[in-house]
């Protein structure tokens, strides 16, 4: 469902009054690494050419013992995962670009949306100024008092 949403806001399709923020982890192209990348953006702010598409984030995994296999060609621009015959290991195939292992999108409301959004994405990324609260302690200091009995 997160998905959608976040097509649907970067297509324009969405409410003024709501911001979505989407964290996550992603490939780390950089030879060797053992870490994936941290990322966060406020959906809306990709560039044209990156926006996100129902592609992204999916994986073809080929029963080796189908009898009508699929074929990755099928399903350009997924990744694709293979049993090698030779040793048993999972090959694993995928176009270079954006490629996430996995992430939340929080979705926030009314008219300072945009702002949440964009604090929960500076935190997230270790960018906010020395000092300054976490979102979390940001959003605890907002809730509202509450008596004894809950009210």
């Amino acid at each position: 469902m997160s998905k959608f949403n976040r097509i649907g806001i970067e297509q324009g399709m969405g409410n003024t009054e709501t911001a979505l923020a989407r964290l996550g982890t992603c490939y780390d192209y950089t030879p060797n690494s053992a870490t994936p990348n941290q990322f966060a953006y406020v959906v809306g702010d990709r560039p044209e050419d990156e926006l996100e598409d129902f592609n992204e984030g999916l994986h073809l995994f080929i029963n080796p013992w189908a009898r009508v296999p699929l074929s990755p060609a099928s399903l350009p621009g997924i990744s694709s995962h293979t049993l090698r015959e030779s040793d048993g290991l999972l090959e694993v195939t995928f176009p270079t670009g954006f490629r996430p292992f996995l992430s939340k999108t929080f979705v926030f409301s009314g008219a300072n949306a945009a702002l949440f959004a964009r604090y929960c994405q500076q935190d997230y990324l270790g960018l906010l100024k020395p000092g300054s609260p976490s979102f979390g302690e940001m959003m605890s200091n907002m809730a509202p008092e509450t008596t004894e009995d809950g009210a």
